[in-house]
């Protein structure tokens, strides 16, 4: 019985551990290899045909969401780099934009074309404007039920360049855009329908071949063409006019509108290789047979440097920089409200030139202005006749950071809507410092925290009385003389020394026109005054 025992080597506890063997490892790997033919079989999900001619194994996917702008490019610059050097074989680039500029988004589509691995643009809900460049350079288009393609209202094309396109596709037209459009025409995009988003003289025709379905989409003068040449002749040797094979279904464009297409017109047309619901889908069209796929996002100084670039953000920046430099002018020395008013100019400005909304010509004409309301300040005692072209200089400056500067003339809507908005934010900006600012000039000296920066009255003290302690000589003006403020002091001015007026600047606070002060020290070319605490 021991013997038999003994040669019994398959015990109940074997038979245990080979089942668990085969559910925590066959079995899951059986689920992998038949999930993996799959998605490589051809309609996977729903007749879904993959446009991918080869599976991968790594897929990046790089976010483009907001305006396309300086930063769009350079962060998509870095993000390919990355993917590149993690291994990805495949670019999926997730778009979802309205609006922006024109040159990073021709930049961005030259980067993609040099990206040396396959790219595809997946257009989860918009690419309108400048971002329909960067979905056109992509090897392929794909789009989910809801997204629209289209409307480059921005990048429209204008004058001789449009009548050219419109009367000749195959123009040389000295434009970026259309050069930029006909480069990624070779990847068997319809060049008709590109150029109908960007040009409004553009008119297009569909119509179908009455024997086999086929539809085309032509200018008006290639339609006639096409219905007044005879196709040859028929079995019968009759011959047979193309108007017998082919008909006029509808006016697909009309001219003077820019084209915009759904999911569905964007297949039809021959621009969206598949129409994708949700990622699943996506892999199986895509053909994405490894489980890794990296989605990589702006950093955080591209998504700060974006932000800053808001109307909102801007909004509140400008006013800030009214106010604090507004408490510093009246009442220099305390540099604080001078620190953060400089801050708030440098942010302002800032992000739309990290952005390209902005650029060196803005800056110089708002760093113009603030140099003439500070020359101002400092020779004329204050803000008067000669600060209001600095801040007509300063306000128009603002303005302008807010169109991209390659929006072209102001009759397109993106110029005109950038226009508003920075109109807006300015107007707005000013009124609510101007009334922040009269309420600090009125209520500074009774609210809890700022009484500090108030300045109190004093008594009116005994001025010939003082001019004797001094006994200060007529033509010098030396520290402890006293004299008396003939302008406001803000901090330059005038005061009066005996029979002499010298230019002066208060030293830590405003003072008033008529206050008694006395000469605290004296630079090179300044005389620094007090006022004479009168008990």
């Amino acid at each position: 019985m021991n013997n038999m025992r003994g040669n019994n080597w398959i015990t109940p506890g074997h038979l245990r551990l080979i089942g668990y063997v085969f559910i925590c490892w066959l079995f899951p790997a059986m689920f992998l290899c038949l999930s993996s033919a799959m998605v490589q079989a051809a309609p996977a999900i729903g007749g879904l045909v993959p446009v991918e001619a080869r599976s991968h194994n790594h897929a990046a996917i790089i976010t483009v969401r907001g305006p396309v702008d300086q930063i769009t490019f350079t962060s998509v610059q870095r993000r390919v780099l990355a993917a590149k050097k993690a291994g990805a074989s495949l670019l999926i680039l997730r778009i979802n934009s309205v609006g922006g500029v024109t040159k990073p988004a021709l930049a961005t589509a030259r980067l993609l074309r040099s990206a040396g691995i396959p790219t595809v643009a997946f257009v989860s809900g918009s690419a309108l404007g400048p971002s329909l460049l960067i979905a056109a350079a992509c090897d392929k288009i794909v789009m989910a039920p809801g997204a629209m393609l289209g409307d480059g209202d921005s990048l429209r094309i204008r004058g001789s360049a449009g009548k050219a396109l419109a009367s000749d596709l195959h123009a040389k037209v000295a434009n970026p855009i259309a050069a930029s459009l006909e480069k990624d025409s070779a990847k068997g995009y319809p060049m008709l329908i590109l150029l109908g988003m960007v040009d409004r003289a553009i008119q297009i025709d569909e119509v179908e071949n009455g024997t086999n379905g086929s539809r085309k989409f032509l200018t008006p003068a290639a339609r006639r063409a096409l219905f007044a040449v005879p196709a040859g002749k028929a079995a019968a040797g009759a011959p047979v006019p193309l108007a017998d094979q082919w008909r006029f279904l509808r006016r697909a464009k009309k001219a003077g509108t820019l084209l915009t297409v759904d999911a569905r017109d964007a297949a039809r047309m021959g621009l969206s290789s598949a129409t994708v619901r949700g990622h699943l889908q996506l892999r199986t069209a895509l053909r994405i047979t490894g489980a890794k796929i990296d989605v990589l996002h702006l950093d955080f100084l591209e998504n700060l440097s974006r932000w800053l670039s808001t109307p909102t953000v801007r909004f509140f920046l400008f006013v800030i920089m009214l106010v604090c430099g507004y408490m510093e002018f009246a009442h220099p020395g305390i540099t604080i409200p001078g620190g953060v008013a400089v801050l708030a100019l440098i942010l302002l400005l800032g992000g739309p030139l990290i952005t390209g909304l902005a650029n060196w010509g803005v800056l110089a004409v708002v760093a113009l202005g603030v140099i003439i309301i500070l020359f101002d300040i400092i020779h004329f005692g204050g803000i008067g006749v000669l600060a209001v072209p600095g801040l007509l200089l300063v306000a128009a400056g603002i303005v302008a950071s807010f169109i991209p500067p390659d929006t072209g003339s102001f009759d397109s809507n993106a110029s005109l809507s950038a226009l508003r908005t920075g109109m807006t934010v300015t107007t707005l900006g000013l009124l609510t410092g101007g009334a922040i600012i009269l309420a600090l000039m009125r209520y500074l000296k009774v609210t809890p925290g700022l009484r500090r920066f108030a300045i109190a009255a004093g008594k009116a003290p005994d001025v010939e009385a003082l001019y004797a302690k001094t006994a200060p000589r007529r033509d010098v003006v030396f520290p402890g003389a006293v004299g008396r403020a003939v302008t406001d002091l803000r901090p330059a001015g005038k005061a009066r020394f005996g029979d002499d007026l010298v230019d002066v600047m208060a030293e830590n606070e405003y003072i008033n026109a008529g206050s008694v002060v006395t000469v605290a020290h004296q630079t090179e070319n300044r005389t620094w005054v007090r006022p004479v605490n009168t008990g």
